[in-house]
């Protein structure tokens, strides 16, 4: 797992010795009552928003690239590349509508 930049930059090694590590306990609300506990920090950095896919609408090749024409559930479409969409359902379904099971399969029209 790669560290967020905004680790590497404070200076925080991607690599830990297994000995540094310790179990995590959590605090017990009889000893420290009324307690605030300062929010974790948030390891992956902030996140794009997602949006839900409709469906997929065509795909293209550009030498060995392949992109496809994505419908969002906005009613807006673009295109996105296969490493982006290989793991949503509405590739399986494409693929499926098209007959082919890999997606290298795909005519190169």
């Amino acid at each position: 797992v790669d560290l967020a930049s905004i680790l590497t930059a404070r200076g925080v090694f991607p690599t830990f010795h297994v000995s540094l590590l310790r179990p995590y306990y959590a605090s017990d609300d009889a000893v420290f009552p009324n307690r605030q506990i300062p929010p974790g920090f948030d390891l992956e950095g902030p996140r794009e928003p997602e949006h839900e896919v409709d469906e997929i609408l065509a795909h293209q090749w550009n030498g060995r690239t392949l992109k496809f024409l994505v419908k969002w559930a906005t009613g807006d479409s673009s295109w996105i590349n296969y490493q982006d969409a290989q793991h949503l359902i509405a590739l399986d379904q494409y693929l499926i509508i098209r007959g082919v099971t890999d997606p290298k399969d795909l005519p190169k029209t």
